[in-house]
């Protein structure tokens, strides 16, 4: 990565906003949950916030919210600097193939944390409000963060990455800064759309399944990551290919 596209991928306001919206969509998904325990004033049951937190992580609003939160911080990175004509100057300093991969693996990255740091975020405001709430409290909790959400989190990860790079890619081709903000949800729909009604077999092009691994993914669910990293490199590669030629039209 470049430094300055490091610089601009996670500034701070860029960070803070993707992970306060993270937390709040999340949050929404099963407010009336939270509402009612809140009302109650009552002790939980042991275990009440392990079930929320899976609850939450699992269900069909984070299909909603994370192809959009993934673009936050530098889907439309290139895009940008094309149409302001920066890019120019910039290449003057750095080889072409340079800038380019710099912008597809910086923004793969950005893609991926923002949705890691959300959810992570999400884990442990729910842990501030909700631990004290329940019976039987026990640090092991806390101390067996990783077992429990590690896998979850890598999948997080490599999803906001694909996302990312989709949107990235598609708004290079069609030199529209918007499109990549709507290119990844509009492709997860579609994708959704063609594999429930034509081709339900086919599960590996299914996103429910990336988000919330099935009992017949190989390597315990892992399988996932690594396809999913696959995917995003073949989106790497496209967006490369489009920004050679949207330069050299230039």
């Amino acid at each position: 990565m470049l430094p300055y596209d490091r610089k601009r991928a996670f500034r701070k306001q860029w960070l803070y906003l993707g992970t306060f919206l993270t937390v709040i969509f999340l949050t929404v998904t099963n407010l009336e949950m939270v509402a009612e325990v809140l009302r109650s004033g009552r002790k939980l049951s042991a275990g009440w916030m392990e079930s929320y937190i899976l609850k939450v992580l699992t269900g069909d609003g984070i299909r909603l919210y994370f192809p959009l939160l993934c673009t936050v911080p530098y889907a439309t990175g290139f895009v940008d600097e094309y149409k302001s004509g920066i890019y120019k100057f910039v290449l003057v300093r750095k080889e072409r193939k340079k800038y380019i991969m710099s912008k597809a693996i910086t923004n793969a990255v950005a893609g991926g944390s923002i949705l890691v740091a959300g959810t992570v975020a999400f884990i442990l405001c729910t842990w501030m409000v909700f631990l004290p709430m329940e019976k039987g409290f026990s640090w092991r909790i806390i101390q067996n963060f990783w077992g429990k959400y590690g896998q979850m989190l890598c999948q997080f990860f490599a999803f906001g990455a694909l996302e990312a790079e989709i949107g990235m890619w598609i708004s290079t081709l069609v030199n529209h800064r918007y499109m990549a903000w709507l290119a990844p949800f509009m492709s997860e729909y579609l994708l959704i759309i063609l594999c429930e009604r034509y081709f339900p077999e086919c599960r590996v092009f299914y996103p429910p399944d990336w988000l919330v691994v099935q009992a017949d993914w190989p390597l315990h669910g892992w399988s996932v990551f690594f396809w999913l990293l696959f995917l995003t490199g073949i989106a790497g590669y496209a967006f490369a290919d489009a920004a050679r030629r949207r330069i050299g039209y230039a």
